[in-house]
Order: structure tokens, then C-alpha cells, then sequence
């Protein structure tokens, strides 16, 4: 890792440490240094974006890898939140996930979700993955609009 990015990691983890109300040892930030070393930088960054929105707790070295490796395969990581979803629609219960409340949200809420016919739910369900996706990689939801509008392109075409 280069000596800026060095820099910017530790900005990174400052404000981390601020948000959560977290100290972080010289001891632990060699740790996640070691751990960190391999990945590029800006997956790092939005990795480390990404925790500062959905955990609730100070990020564990695990929580900052899982966003590493979800962002290499956006796609498997949309197809398993929308699972989770799908259960959630069974009990009428939210997802857990904070990304996924927010594009359930975003689709109408899980009543909504819940009470959609079959063929709807597929729609909403390519809704879903391509909102997914999006936050995976860039750690904020497009406009909906948009989603919709590029949908019923692709609906049209064929």
C-alpha cells in the first residue's frame, strides 16, 4: 500500500472511530493493515463506506472483507439479499440487512412487496437486484426513476 493511501486509510478508520465512539490501537491497525494489504485501494474505500452505513456496531476486520468480497461478485451477493427478502415476505417481517430495508423501501415497503401477484414480484425482484447491485458498488441507491425507466426499456426489447 502506497504511503497516501496509508494516510487515507487511517482518515478512514478515524472516522470510523469517531462514529462509533471507538478507539483503534496502533497493534489493531497493523492487523488490518497485514489483512488489508492485498485488496486495492478504492475496494477498500468502499468497503469501509459501505460498513460506515450498515453496521451497527464498530466494524470487525470480517465485516470490512465481507464488503470486499461481496463487491467482487455483486451479483451473487443481490441474488442472496433477495433471498433473504423472499423469506421475509413468508412472516411480513423486514430484511435485516440495511441495504436491502433501503431498496425495500424504496420498492413500496415489504407489505407492499407481500401482497404483489406472482408475475409483479418478478419485476420487483429485477428491481431489487439491479438496486443491489448499484449500492454494492458505489454505496448509494440510484434514483428509482431510473431503475424503472431502464426495466421497462429492457421489458420492451424483449
Amino acid at each position: 500500500m502506497k504511503e497516501l493511501e496509508l494516510v487515507e486509510l487511517k482518515k478512514y478508520i478515524l472516522i470510523l472511530c469517531e462514529e462509533y465512539g471507538n478507539e483503534f490501537s496502533g497493534a489493531r491497525f497493523k492487523i488490518w493493515l497485514q489483512i488489508l494489504k492485498d485488496y486495492d485501494f478504492a475496494a477498500i474505500k468502499r468497503a469501509l463506506e459501505a460498513c460506515l452505513c450498515e453496521c451497527t456496531f464498530f466494524p470487525r476486520i470480517a465485516d470490512v472483507l465481507r464488503h470486499l468480497h461481496a463487491a467482487e461478485n455483486p451479483k451473487l451477493k443481490a441474488a442472496e439479499a433477495w433471498a433473504d427478502v423472499l423469506q421475509g415476505l413468508q412472516t411480513s417481517t423486514p430484511p435485516t440487512n440495511e441495504c436491502s430495508k433501503k431498496i425495500v423501501r424504496l420498492l413500496g415497503g415489504i407489505k407492499e412487496l407481500s401482497m404483489c401477484p406472482s408475475r409483479d414480484l418478478a419485476f420487483k425482484r429485477l428491481e431489487f437486484l439491479k438496486l443491489h447491485e448499484e449500492y454494492t458498488k458505489n454505496a448509494i441507491l440510484p434514483s428509482k426513476i431510473l431503475i424503472d425507466s431502464e426495466i421497462s426499456k429492457k421489458i420492451s426489447e424483449g
